[in-house]
């Protein structure tokens, strides 16, 4: 029987190896240890963003100085979701900001905060579960934070009697509110506004860990378990077409076309799957900085989609 006690030991050691693995990856990708401070001035650094650096400074700054409310939303007990309210009048629209992965709402929209709430809107910038002042440190790429856009949204509508509504998401907020379009969302969120949004959340997982030159075809199942066991949710359920698929809300994508961390490929894929979504690319734009790049276009098609509400 020694035998079978060492195959008894191997195979308790394999799976103890693969366990901690799937922890391994956990942390790295669907754990925020919260390094980005609520109100942090510091723009996305790389070589594409260099030069914007000063510009994009300059805007979380202003963005930083206009007065807030800030706001709590108990989910149970275990879950807090916190947000910065903007309030113009209570017969504005609401604009609800869903900032990116590892992200926050100030830093990710600067200019976009600013630019919203100077044409009268009312502007809720959310947190993240698992990101600045809101609970928690599990990222799920949009899975689980769509379900708690719709909190927000039931949020605004008991605080303001259901004003007009529209979705605003950046990067991995963007595929956030794409996501929200499959949603059964009351009749007064009116339209979506995306980006730099992924289309998928796989194919954005294996572009990352390509680019660090990581086998993804050996390492994929890892991270799919890794998402089970640990997120707590199904990396399947992350294909924005899915939710397009029952959308009837209208759509803009703006995605800036040299977007090193979410291809521009993303927005070309989903506008051609969806020719009824408004598509705009910004030329010589890194990811999430066509407003910084491109203030004129970017805001004249900012305008076309708040006009709907405004009228």
């Amino acid at each position: 029987m020694e035998w079978y006690f060492y195959l008894i030991i191997s195979i308790s050691v394999l799976i103890l190896i693969l366990f901690l693995l799937c922890l391994y990856i956990y942390f790295q990708i669907f754990y925020n240890d919260r390094k980005l401070k609520p109100d942090c001035l510091e723009p996305l650094k790389g070589r594409l963003y260099k030069p914007l650096e000063e510009k994009s400074r300059e805007l979380i700054k202003k963005a930083l100085e206009i007065p807030f409310e800030q706001v709590y939303l108990k989910v149970n007990k275990h879950k807090v979701l916190a947000a910065r309210y903007y309030f113009s009048s209570d017969s504005a629209p609401t604009a609800i900001l869903v900032h990116g992965y590892k992200g926050n709402g100030i830093r990710d929209f600067s200019g976009g905060v600013q630019e919203v709430i100077k044409r009268g809107n009312n502007v809720l910038v959310i947190d993240h579960y698992g990101h600045n002042l809101s609970s928690g440190r599990t990222i799920t790429f949009g899975v689980k934070e769509k379900y708690d856009v719709l909190k927000w949204i039931d949020y605004i509508n008991k605080r303001n009697n259901n004003p007009d509504i529209y979705l605003y998401g950046i990067s991995m907020g963007a595929a956030t509110v794409l996501m929200c379009s499959g949603l059964s969302l009351p009749n007064n969120v009116k339209a979506i506004l995306a980006d730099s949004p992924y289309a998928s959340i796989k194919e954005e997982i294996k572009f990352v860990m390509e680019k660090r030159k990581l086998n993804f075809t050996l390492l994929y199942p890892f991270v799919f378990l890794s998402a089970l066991l640990f997120a707590r949710f199904n990396i399947k359920k992350g294909e924005v077409s899915n939710y397009l698929k029952n959308n009837k809300l209208p759509i803009l994508i703006m995605h800036g076309n040299t977007d090193d961390l979410v291809p521009v490929s993303n927005s070309r894929k989903l506008k051609e799957q969806f020719p009824y979504i408004n598509y705009v690319e910004i030329d010589n734009a890194p990811h999430g900085m066509g407003y910084v790049v491109d203030y004129d276009k970017y805001v004249s098609e900012l305008d076309k989609f708040l006009l709907q509400f405004t009228q």
